[in-house]
């Protein structure tokens, strides 16, 4: 198929699986028969199945001293086009992909406000009141 030659081609893999799996889903809601959306809804499976076992299959070389986490990390961040592959599967709502566990380290890690480096980013002021005050507003709220 013409999947597979591109896939041949490719460098970004990842990225052309979330495509290709996005191009069938959207054949799929646009056929009319069922026959057709028979043949394609296998095809977007497929694909959905390469993102993740591309991701799945994600390992530091020989010499590298980085964690699994962390070469994931550089794959799934790395911008082409100005739009990296965790931003690519959110904007084509690739569930099964972000649903991934480093995709779901990843951005459980940019909601705490952690940069790539392990650095907070966002510190953000404690705005907790203090137990008194909490308990002198219950007595005296005016």
């Amino acid at each position: 198929t013409l999947s597979d030659v591109l896939w041949s081609f490719s460098r970004t893999h990842l990225r052309l699986a979330l495509l290709a799996a996005d191009v069938c889903r959207n054949m799929a809601s646009n056929t009319q028969g069922a026959k057709h959306k028979d043949e394609i809804e296998p095809m977007r499976e497929r694909w959905s199945q390469v993102a993740i076992d591309v991701l799945d299959e994600v390992k530091p070389a020989a010499k590298d001293r980085r964690t699994v986490f962390e070469v994931a990390e550089l794959v799934l961040l790395k911008k082409v086009n100005g739009t990296n592959a965790l931003e690519l599967a959110m904007r084509l709502q690739a569930k099964s992909f972000i649903a991934h566990r480093f995709c779901q380290l990843i951005m459980s890690r940019r909601w705490a406000g952690h940069s790539r480096s392990g650095v907070p980013r966002l510190r953000l002021e404690d705005d907790t009141a203090p137990h008194w005050k909490i308990i002198l507003r219950v007595f005296l709220p005016w």
